[in-house]
């Protein structure tokens, strides 16, 4: 049976994630972790995306794209066949590195947005490695609010729906995603 189509809409936000074969390690250490940025940068270039936001774990990542054009499967496909090219010649292995196709979530209202924001940055949070996630350096929440260098192709334009002054936007994204995780606790 053939697989479903997803949709691929010019302007489409997409919460995309993908876990490694088997919950297996995705990234064995911060050369991999390093290199899948660099390749997302890439695919950002390529494809024109808009990255808003990413966190990588040690079996799966986030990612938070907005395609201007209706290429999704494109840029992952990419991105993931890039990956576990490098992944296999890396660590001297063959075959499949990613469980099953990436999956999407497609964003559908500013609020969808902010909560999937802060649900990528909580990953690190809730998986009990750090205790606040702008520790985490693989995520790009520390970038976010300025806590962390940022890499090229982050897009924080859309910290202006949260206020438009800047320094009062980041404080309301860090009250947003502080909140979520103390709801998150409490769950």
């Amino acid at each position: 049976m053939a697989r479903a189509l997803r949709p691929q809409l010019p302007g489409g936000i997409y919460h995309v994630y993908a876990h490694g074969l088997r919950l297996l390690p995705l990234f064995h250490d911060d050369d991999d972790r390093a290199g899948l940025l660099r390749l997302l940068g890439q695919a950002v270039g390529v494809c024109g995306w808009r990255c808003h936001s990413y966190c990588l774990m040690t079996t799966h990542y986030h990612l938070l794209i907005e395609t201007p054009e209706p290429n999704i499967a494109a840029g992952m496909h990419r991105l993931n066949g890039f990956y576990a090219a490098e992944f296999n010649r890396r660590h001297g292995t063959r075959g499949h590195v990613f469980e099953r196709r990436y999956q999407t979530v497609l964003i559908e209202s500013d609020a969808h947005f902010a909560t999937a924001v802060a649900y990528i940055a909580s990953n690190p949070v809730r998986a009990g490695i750090c205790k606040r996630p702008e520790d985490y350096p693989w995520s790009s929440y520390g970038a976010l609010i300025g806590a962390a260098k940022s890499v090229p192709f982050l897009d924080r334009s859309f910290l202006a729906t949260f206020h438009p002054d800047p320094q009062r936007a980041v404080e309301l994204l860090r009250r947003f995603v502080d909140a979520y995780i103390a709801g998150d606790r409490a769950a």
